[in-house]
């Protein structure tokens, strides 16, 4: 069943957006598509400084499978670093209505 996986966060304090943007998009372009079971993704923020980035599966078990390889792959490092870890939140839904 198709999984959609919604990560909130915040940047690290003193991180800078324009940097953190361009990780993401390398993340996006250099990680995450090559991951199987791999479906779309998107970023967005809000006036408040808070940050999602929603990645669609084809499945759950895709979704945890990319989730276990991407603190080691060093397309991730700096985006990591620039995420402040103590926001950080993951939930994973399955998808039911698809239209």
């Amino acid at each position: 069943m198709a999984t959609v996986e919604v990560i909130h966060f915040r940047m690290a304090e003193g991180a800078d957006e324009e940097e953190f943007i361009r990780e993401d998009e390398r993340v996006g372009r250099e990680y995450t598509p090559k991951q199987p079971g791999f479906v779309g993704r998107e970023s967005a923020k809000n006036d408040d400084g808070d940050w999602v980035v929603i990645v669609h599966w084809d499945d759950a078990a895709s979704a945890e499978a990319s989730m276990e390889r991407f603190p080691n792959d060093p397309t991730a490092k700096r985006f990591i670093e620039l995420m402040d870890s103590d926001t950080f939140s993951m939930i994973r839904y399955e998808v039911v209505l698809n239209t």
